[in-house]
């Protein structure tokens, strides 16, 4: 009996010392506080030049990664757009009479398509460009979204006092006694 209330007492001595986080001593004392980010300025900054917001902020690294989006889409819009306007040219010239074909069908990849087959042709090449315009919008609106939250998020505060403290209790439930560990967050 005297070991199983010894045994109860070693463990709530042992859990219910508070848990605390160590001081950063590292630190100088005299740090500037970080500057506040103005939300506005930063999405206006990534609306007009994408990326901008994001220098602003302080996030440097993310301006690669935008740009990195940015490149491959440029390069696909003016490929799909160079494709588009020359198969609008073989269009135009499939309309007209079968002798005038003859003579500028001159590629050869254009010498035994039909009509039919260049609008086909046609029809998905603008689409593929169109779609290619919509994810080029779609991540400069990523970017401003994600240069108007990175400045929201540096007015908030993490506190320095992060700790955890656990310590035992003794619940009731149904007349019966259970050991118990309480655990509590401070932030």
């Amino acid at each position: 009996m005297i070991r199983k209330y010894f045994f109860v007492f070693i463990i709530f001595a042992l859990f219910s010392a508070k848990l605390i986080a160590q001081i950063d001593t590292t630190q100088n004392v005299f740090e500037e506080e970080k500057a506040v980010k103005n939300p506005k300025v930063a999405m206006i900054l990534s609306g007009v030049l994408p990326g901008s917001g994001q220098i602003y902020n302080g996030k440097i690294w993310k301006v690669p990664i935008i740009y990195g989006l940015f490149t491959p889409l440029a390069y696909m819009f003016n490929s799909f757009n160079h494709d588009y306007k020359v198969y609008k040219f073989y269009l135009t010239l499939a309309d007209r009479d079968s002798i005038t074909n003859s003579l500028y069908f001159t590629e050869p990849i254009y010498l035994n398509t039909t009509p039919e087959q260049l609008l086909s042709t046609f029809d998905n090449t603008r689409r593929k460009r169109d779609l290619t315009v919509f994810a080029f919008a779609l991540i400069w609106t990523l970017n401003v979204v994600d240069a108007y939250v990175d400045a929201e998020l540096s007015n908030f505060d993490v506190s320095e006092d992060l700790s955890m403290q656990i310590y035992p209790s003794v619940n009731y439930c149904m007349g019966n006694q259970y050991l118990a560990f309480n655990f509590k967050f401070y932030f």
